[in-house]
Parts: C-alpha cells; structure tokens; sequence
C-alpha cells in the first residue's frame, strides 16, 4: 500500500508574498555587496594617495634638509672671504663706503628712492 500524505496546499496569496520576501533579500544582498564593494574601492583609493602623499613628504623633506645644508655652507663667513681674496677683491676702505637707505612709498606705482650719504649730503636718485 502506497500512502500519500497529503501536503496541504498553499494559497496563492502566500506564494506571491514568499516570492515578494525572496526577492527583496536578493535586492537587499545585492544592495550590501554593492555597498562593501564601493567602500572597499574608496579605501583603496584613498591609501594610495595617502601612500603618495606620505612619498611626496619624505621628498620634500629631504629636499628641505639638502637646502638647509646648501644654506649653511654658504653662510660660513670664513669660507665667503676666501673666495672673496681668490676673486681678487679686498675689503673696502672707509673712504670707498657708502650708506644707502631704501625707502618705499605707499603709493599703487611702489617705487622705491635711494638715499646715498656722499660727505655728509644726501643725495636721492
């Protein structure tokens, strides 16, 4: 003897919404993965300029370090006079010195007036 049980059967109306709810969790996987996937992409570009923010800093670092150094050596007094005799130049006499004082107006056309001590007289150019 073969027995069937019988299943009971499902309405119509509990059949479309199964339906409905399988298909908004599929949309709502869908949603959420886009959603990680973009952020993920996100991250991943912003690590990267980061990572050439960071290279761009220890360059510029090291650039500012190698200009410092430059500007150092070129501050050694000592070393500037040494060149100064190698050129052929000896320091100035009193008489050879002259006072100049730049003034700059306030005007839009900013020009600026040289005033030289020649003897004790003031000279502007």
């Amino acid at each position: 003897m073969n027995m069937r049980y019988a299943q009971p059967r499902r309405s119509k109306r509990e059949t479309a919404w199964n339906r409905v709810l399988l298909i908004l969790a599929a949309a709502v996987l869908f949603v959420g993965l886009f959603m990680q996937i973009t952020m993920l992409s996100r991250i991943s570009s912003q690590s990267k300029q980061a990572s050439a923010l960071e290279r761009e800093i220890v360059e510029l670092s090291a650039n500012a370090e190698n200009l410092e150094l430059s500007i150092n050596q070129y501050h050694n007094l000592d070393a500037i006079e040494m060149r100064a005799r190698q050129l052929g130049m000896e320091e100035p006499t009193d008489t050879q010195i002259r006072v100049v004082s730049v003034v700059q107006t306030e005007s839009e056309n900013t020009s600026i007036q040289a005033v030289e001590l020649i003897d004790g007289e003031k000279v502007q150019n």
